[in-house]
């Protein structure tokens, strides 16, 4: 089952499983990190993973209480750094930050890159 369906996409993009929502949902948490202002939306559970580019990592998200309804983020798939503490605040690494694109529609994918 899919949470949206796939003719509410334009074309070269589509729904997702719950599965992929939770997990492509995660994965922008971690990449977008503690300090990012986002973290209040995911606290309430106003982010969401709903679709994906067809052979990308660009991935479209609904979140309630923003400026818009929806937004499209293009993943790293970065790991997290586990190196020890210290040595993380001493020889830090440069954290790719995936970009915030608004949409007020989904028609708004339609030939965009991320």
């Amino acid at each position: 089952m899919r949470e949206t369906s796939d003719q509410d996409f334009p074309e070269g993009w589509g729904g997702l499983t719950p599965e992929q929502a939770a997990l492509f949902t995660a994965q922008l948490r971690a990449e977008l990190g503690r300090d990012h202002p986002f973290r209040r939306f995911f606290a309430t559970g106003a982010i969401r993973a709903i679709g994906a580019a067809d052979g990308s990592d660009d991935v479209v998200f609904a979140i309630a209480g923003w400026d818009a309804p929806y937004f499209a983020s293009h993943l790293t798939w970065a790991a997290a750094d586990t190196r020890p503490a210290l040595l993380r605040r001493l020889r830090p690494r440069p954290r790719p930050v995936p970009g915030i694109t608004p949409l007020h529609s989904l028609a708004a994918l339609h030939g965009a890159v991320f």
